[in-house]
């Protein structure tokens, strides 16, 4: 099953830290918990069908049946599980932080290198070949 919605979930974190440097104060919202939630619904869809869900960028084919190298992500049940408590605690350490950085300057600049790093480890987590993993 194609799924349009995983390259959106792998910038999630990114495109969510960027509305709250706008409005800071939605780090204290549920809705950070958005992605979590999301995932772990694609997971239980996984589960229900027994076939992991896939996003194909492009693909290269080798014959008729078989592509050559196909750059995309999946998701199974355990890459949905995985990915789904980096997002909750990615999201839980975020609301800490925005409380305990309050008066730091530097407080964007991690929340920043924190949206990096979840996104980046979705991305290795739902990555289907070395190419993208990389």
């Amino acid at each position: 099953m194609e799924v349009y919605l995983l390259p959106w979930l792998v910038l999630f974190p990114m495109l969510y830290s960027l509305s709250a440097y706008r409005r800071p104060s939605l780090l204290q919202t549920p809705l950070i918990y958005l992605g979590g939630a999301v995932l772990m619904a694609l997971t239980s869809l996984c589960v229900v069908f027994g076939k992991a869900l896939e996003f194909v960028f492009f693909t290269i084919p080798l014959s008729a049946q078989q592509p050559l190298l196909s750059v995309g992500l999946s998701i199974d049940a355990l890459t949905g599980i995985i990915g789904t408590t980096v997002l909750v605690i990615g999201a839980v350490v975020a609301r800490f932080s925005y409380r305990y950085l309050e008066d730091d300057p530097a407080r964007l600049l991690f929340m920043k290198n924190l949206s990096w790093t979840m996104s980046s480890v979705l991305l290795m987590l739902m990555s289907q070949n070395l190419l993208v993993f990389f």
